[in-house]
């Protein structure tokens, strides 16, 4: 089974008022100081419990763009040094569409990047503003436009509902104006108000304007109407995309396959084991400097919590679970494990039957999907 692997770049230009991802602004200088020590790690760490084979790598962040060409391409040679790479492979930069120039783009492009994810949450400048974005829309879909021309295929982008101020109206408009893009694929997510963020301390306060739950369901709603109708197709819970351009690195993590992280906050698993790196790139760059391999956090997954994650993750796919290959990898039917739950979803309607071997969220199963998931975690 080929692996999947991540590259954590922390840096960000500014803090997003919603955003609980491990992220830090700092100068430029530090670039080259992280860049070195993911180039050590790439090379050194021991990596025995994962095959060498790589059919998928995605720059994550925090905001990745701001690495630079030279520092991208060097990351990948690193990786095309240590690891058999796939001509094929998908390789995705996450970037903010602010100061990226088209020969940002060209450079990308003859580095190796063959897919791009453009952080664009919103059309409307006013909402930007409100949710501490610093782009403009006109930037976004400059961006876009220009990557099509320079050759890129592959381009998905963010969006959000249930922003602040935000009315089915202003989604509906952004999402229409994202799918006369040249793009390929589309994630769509609700705000979440994570504890620690600004938003979090404006709810506290009282100060945080958020869109009925009429308001947001008429949004969720929308998003499941609208896409399929300019062949979207939905394949994951937040996810859509047209044929053929469905996210091969995203798709590891709700198949339950191995996959590496690489940097500050980076998260491994070799289907037994996770690994997760300190979440403070400073504090990453001194342990790699001491050669120290071992993560901060290793967590061995047990076999209920791997046959929850399993169902969980795999519920999240439009193809849902495969009831052979739940028995295949744990040695016990879906039914013996979860009968009991198995049936009050069922009837229910928020799973159904869509093959002899798959059950699958159904449409109204998709909208309380975290309700779902409870079904299935014991622990």
């Amino acid at each position: 089974m080929s692996t999947g692997i991540y590259i954590h770049i922390p840096f960000c230009a500014s803090h997003c008022h919603y955003c609980h991802f491990y992220s830090a602004v700092v100068r430029e200088e530090v670039y080259n100081y992280y860049l070195a020590a993911l180039l050590k790690e790439i090379a050194n760490r021991p990596l025995s419990s994962f095959s060498d084979h790589v059919d998928s790598i995605y720059f994550g962040g925090g905001t990745p763009s701001l690495f630079g060409v030279q520092r991208i391409h060097d990351v990948l040679l690193a990786l095309r040094e240590r690891f058999a790479v796939r001509n094929t492979a998908e390789v995705t930069l996450e970037m903010n569409p602010d100061g990226i120039t088209r020969s940002d783009l060209e450079a990308y492009y003859a580095a190796g990047i063959n897919r791009l994810s453009v952080g664009v949450q919103t059309f409307r400048d006013d909402l930007l503003q409100r949710i501490g974005r610093i782009h403009r829309a006109q930037d976004a879909r400059r961006v876009i436009k220009d990557a099509a021309h320079v050759g890129f295929k592959n381009i998905t982008l963010d969006l959000m509902y249930g922003l602040p101020g935000q009315s089915a109206a202003d989604f509906k408009e952004s999402l229409v104006k994202a799918v006369h893009l040249p793009i390929t694929h589309i994630s769509v997510y609700g705000l979440i108000v994570e504890p620690g963020t600004l938003f979090a301390r404006l709810a506290t306060q009282g100060r945080l304007d958020l869109p009925s739950e009429e308001t947001e369901w008429e949004m969720y709603q929308t998003m499941v109407r609208t896409l399929p109708q300019y062949g979207f197709s939905r394949y994951e819970i937040a996810n859509f995309a047209k044929s053929g351009y469905e996210a091969v690195h995203n798709q590891k993590y709700w198949r339950y396959e191995p996959y590496i992280g690489f940097g500050a906050a980076a998260v491994s698993f070799d289907g037994n084991v996770r690994y997760s790196h300190v979440a403070d790139w400073q504090a990453y760059i001194k342990q790699i400097d001491s050669a120290r391999w071992i993560p901060q956090d290793v967590e061995s997954i047990d076999r209920q919590t791997a046959m929850e994650e399993y169902c969980f993750l795999n519920l999240r796919r439009r193809s849902g679970i495969s009831l052979s290959s739940f028995a295949t990898k744990f040695g016990v039917t879906l039914q013996e494990t979860y009968g009991k739950e198995l049936q009050t979803l069922l009837e229910e309607r928020l799973l159904y039957r869509a093959t002899a071997d798959t059950i699958t969220l159904t449409r109204r199963g998709a909208a309380v999907s975290n309700q779902v998931f409870t079904y299935f975690i014991r622990t």
